[in-house]
């Protein structure tokens, strides 16, 4: 008797969830006026680019070892307030290689992206849990019907609508007013990976159309993809960020096991995350199409770094291992010491106390396109690597990841995971320049 009840439920909630589906209005083209575009001037052409070498290169050091944010923030057009980029201030402190786009900040290993956030090892058991309920004769069936749970996520008050953090209000007019920095959160700025249409927005695989969000029932560990009754979702209708009571198509972000994501039999498009691994001289490619007029962010977060808290924490006394190189020298010329910055300033230990070489495995980024043709590289040495390109529709592109070196010199495999996130076409300008924004092709 109850397990005739439960199955009566379920059907009744089958019902409903194919009703909400059902119900939905037809999906809507993108404004002709997108946001944040002053005029035809303030376009960003397709093909430019900006990445964690753009921005690494501008930067000098003077002899402590300070970072210096002057170069590259008076570059910027429409001006930014100098008082924002001053020694100790946020435009400058988050330019710091221990700053947010640094190897220990949120693109890094040790961020949510990484194996020990939402998405990594510690989901595990997550995973496990619904594999259970896939294969469960009674549940598995109401998680084919995602309607109900994914209605209220995917409507108009949920983080895809205008009211979230890619709405007109939130993205174009109170992002830039907070500070000068904060409007280099938005697509082609300085900051652009950590902002909202970058791997950690709502765009995103931590976000609604990710592993995590309402849909995560639909996924396929094993496989990587979405499937509902059998057959692959790719894409999902949800709010449009323009309001209006109208709504849109976005594409899933995918999450992709060991190598799966360079399969024959899978077609990717600009909305997915990928655990791999390669060795020096052996790059992994994967192919993707860009369905819109977007910018497309990739970024290559290492899977491992020195040793965890019990390097730091140990028996013998608190002490930094496995830091920064002793030594790192820009593009442009500029020398500093990564390592005495660290200790001194997070730390706050001795400069004499001496950190081993690397604090994590690092990568080379290279997008090309349908000639394959290298259009953007990014192999900062002091930051994740990542980059954000305009592109137009129907793009081709080849993210590939190159093995540079490894934090353990015993190792030469290492793991990372790659995030690739779509801006949409609603976000497909930007409404500022500056000298971290690289023409096509140009490269160190």
């Amino acid at each position: 008797m109850v397990l005739n009840r439960h199955r009566r439920a379920l059907v009744v909630l089958s019902s409903l969830g194919m009703l909400f589906g059902a119900a939905r209005p037809a999906s809507a083209e993108t404004p002709a006026e997108r946001p944040c575009v002053v005029d035809g001037s303030s376009a960003m052409p397709d093909w430019t680019w900006t990445g964690a070498t753009t921005v690494e290169r501008q930067l000098t050091m003077d002899g402590d070892a300070d970072d210096r944010a002057e170069p590259l923030m008076t570059s910027l057009q429409p001006p930014v307030d100098p008082a924002v980029y001053a020694d100790g201030e946020p435009g400058e402190a988050l330019l710091r290689p221990v700053g947010p786009l640094g190897h220990l900040g949120p693109l890094g290993p040790w961020g949510p992206l990484g194996r020990y956030g939402p998405l990594g090892e510690a989901s595990a058991y997550w995973e496990t849990q619904l594999d259970h309920l896939r294969h469960h004769p009674y549940f598995a069936s109401l998680l084919d019907t995602w309607g109900i749970v994914a209605r209220p996520v995917l409507d108009e008050s949920g983080p895809l609508g205008p009211t979230g953090p890619v709405g007109q209000e939130a993205y174009c007019e109170d992002l830039p007013a907070i500070s000068g920095v904060s409007g280099q959160l938005q697509a082609g700025g300085v900051y652009g990976p950590l902002g909202p249409v970058g791997p950690l927005g709502v765009y995103g695989p931590l976000g609604p159309l990710g592993p995590r969000g309402p849909l995560g029932g639909l996924l396929d560990p094993a496989d990587g993809r979405y499937f509902e009754r059998g057959r692959p979702v790719t894409r999902v209708e949800g709010a449009a960020p323009w309001g209006g009571g109208q709504r849109r198509m976005y594409e899933l972000v995918e999450m992709y096991p060991g190598g799966r994501a360079r399969a024959a039999d899978v077609a990717l498009d600009t909305s997915f995350m990928a655990t791999d691994a390669t060795t020096p001289g052996l790059p992994n490619d994967y192919a993707m199409t860009s369905a819109e007029d977007q910018f497309v962010t990739v970024t290559v977060v290492p899977d491992r770094g020195f040793a965890d808290f019990s390097c730091m924490f140990n028996v013998h006394g608190f002490h930094p291992c496995g830091v920064y190189p002793a030594l790192g020298v820009l593009p442009n010329g500029a020398a500093v010491d990564t390592e005495d910055v660290l200790i001194r300033n997070v730390y706050h230990l001795p400069t004499s106390w001496k950190p081993a070489p690397e604090i994590t495995d690092r990568y080379t980024v290279e997008l090309l396109d349908g000639a394959g043709e290298v259009v953007a590289e990014s192999r900062a040495s002091r930051y994740v690597n990542w980059l954000q390109i305009k592109v137009p529709a129907g793009s081709e592109l080849t993210a590939r990841v190159t093995l540079d070196s490894t934090w353990d010199t015993g190792r030469t495999t290492a793991r990372y995971h790659l995030v690739v996130t779509g801006s949409t076409d609603w976000v497909g300008s930007v409404a500022f320049s500056g000298a971290h924004q690289a023409g096509p092709g140009e490269r160190e």
